[in-house]
């Protein structure tokens, strides 16, 4: 009798125990959904409505390789003269003109300089093909750089030393390749750069023949 009343005893806080447990467990079930209610009630109105800056459908939101940045007309006289003469010398040597933009104190410069432009390969298209014309940065050195160079700079977008420009017949830029590239890549560069103009050239040409041949046979006809 004794041993059973001790038994009782003893199991009496085990089942308190269990009593309790299951109450907790019954109370955070109840809060947590109380707190998804809550959430879901209030969701619509906490959700932030973002704006586009640019419409997505508008013509400004153009990609990168879309963007056509407008033409700098800021060049003086000037340097718009210097540039002509370069155009005349190199329309003289049936050429296209090929600029460096270079900066003494660049390591890229140098590199490029030692290894991709003193490629033989290289070296023989630009010799054959293209007038080449180093347009040195000093302003790291001296503070300012002649408006000449400033003008170039500005007219062809320089912001990286080393930078080649290669220009058609009018002076406006045609290919551009940005830093220290291997003599693969510069030979390429130069190689489909020469391709494009040339393909340019013979369309121009036809251009002019056929418009040549139109003037002329209405002049002939006007004799009628």
């Amino acid at each position: 009798m004794e041993q059973t009343r001790e038994r009782s005893t003893s199991d009496m806080p085990r089942a308190l125990v269990v009593i309790a447990a299951v109450l907790l467990c019954a109370r955070l079930i109840e809060t947590g959904v109380s707190l998804a209610q809550t959430s879901t009630r209030q969701a619509p109105s906490e959700s932030v409505q973002w704006q586009e800056m640019v419409p997505l459908n508008s013509s400004a939101a153009l990609s990168r390789q879309e963007f056509v940045p407008p033409p700098v007309l800021d060049v003086s006289p000037d340097s718009m003269r210097e540039i002509e003469k370069v155009l005349s010398a190199s329309r003289a040597q049936n050429k296209f003109v090929l600029y460096e933009f270079y900066a003494p104190w660049s390591d890229p410069c140098k590199k490029m300089e030692s290894t991709s432009l003193s490629n033989a390969q290289v070296d023989k298209l630009i010799d054959e093909h293209f007038m080449p014309v180093r347009v040195t940065d000093r302003l790291k050195e001296l503070g300012k750089n002649p408006r000449l160079v400033t003008d170039l700079q500005k007219k062809f977008r320089i912001f990286a030393f080393p930078t080649l420009v290669i220009v058609d017949s009018e002076g406006e830029t045609a290919a551009t390749l940005v830093g220290n590239c291997s003599s693969l890549t510069t030979y390429r560069f130069l190689s489909r750069a020469l391709h494009t103009l040339d393909l340019k050239s013979r369309a121009t040409k036809i251009r002019s023949i056929s418009w040549n041949e139109h003037t002329q046979n209405c002049s002939s006809r006007s004799h009628f």
